[in-house]
């Protein structure tokens, strides 16, 4: 967010030259990071569940029957888990996404629409 912030500072000051709210312009940088992080979290999750149905299906780790009472890696997946693992981490993100909109309001469109 920080990145997109930085690279996208003259178009912030250009938009708050011509009226646009803080408010409204941290709300599209929010927007858009949140897409990102979905778009990762389905990624992760789609990569993650793979590797549970192979393991389950293949049992392709094995473990040393000297130390464990079994041969393999049990898998026992809970969609409950799953779906709050994952409102926790997006929750969380948006709290700290909310520091890069806070930089917005400092943004001065004087300096940002400075002829380069």
């Amino acid at each position: 967010m920080l990145i997109i912030l930085f690279e996208r500072i003259s178009q912030i000051g250009l938009l708050k030259a011509v009226g646009m709210k803080n408010s409204n312009i941290a709300k599209i940088f929010l927007y858009r990071a949140s897409f990102t992080v979905l778009k990762g979290f389905l990624a992760g999750n789609i990569i993650a569940l793979a590797f549970c149905f192979l393991e389950w299906k293949f049992k392709f780790i094995p473990l040393d029957a000297e130390n464990y009472f079994v041969n393999h890696v049990p898998v026992c997946l809970e969609w409950e888990t799953v779906v709050v693992v994952n409102l926790a981490a997006f929750a969380a993100i948006m709290v700290i996404l909310l520091v890069p909109c806070h930089l917005i309001s400092r943004i001065s469109p004087a300096k940002t629409l400075v002829v380069k």
